[in-house]
């Protein structure tokens, strides 16, 4: 019971403190990842992992870096990538064209190493075509994994 009052306790310091909520990850990976960092920095309890965070703030980031996880490839989901180049793109293209308009902005969050960036990147590619000169396009790729976006090759 004292466990679980302290592990509650991390995830909200946690949050608190990144701004990232864990609560919802499946319980026993999150334990399991969490206990595999106390075990790193020779930690015995979540106690004394919290005294860690007050000390060395920049252990949160390598939690988080436990925690993530770092799947990325090109077009992974199929699904989402389809609709967004039978769909939401050509859309964006038609409505930016009506107005005159030639910016296009575009976010790619949990891009992890970049290809789901890219990936959106193609598909502007292959919409546009010989109209593509005629866009302003950026993509921006984030991730709440420092490391793994100064690993991406734009890094």
């Amino acid at each position: 019971m004292e466990d679980d009052r302290e592990y509650q306790f991390l995830l909200n310091k946690i949050k608190m403190n990144t701004h990232i909520d864990f609560k919802q990850y499946r319980l026993q990976v999150l334990k399991r990842r969490v206990q595999y960092r106390l075990d790193l920095a020779g930690c015995a309890n979540y106690w004394d992992y919290i005294l860690l965070l007050n000390k060395d703030p920049q252990e949160y980031d390598r939690l988080i870096e436990c925690l993530t996880i770092k799947v990325s490839e090109f077009f992974r989901d199929t699904k989402v990538f389809d609709l967004l180049g039978d769909v939401i793109i050509p859309e964006i293209v038609s409505k930016k064209q009506t107005l005159g308009a030639r910016m296009i902005r575009a976010w790619s969050c949990g891009t992890a190493h970049g290809q789901e960036a890219y990936s959106m990147a193609i598909l502007f590619c292959e919409s546009l075509g010989p109209r593509l000169d005629d866009f302003d396009i950026k993509i921006l790729a984030t991730d709440i994994d420092k490391k793994v976006l100064e690993e991406a090759p734009w890094g």
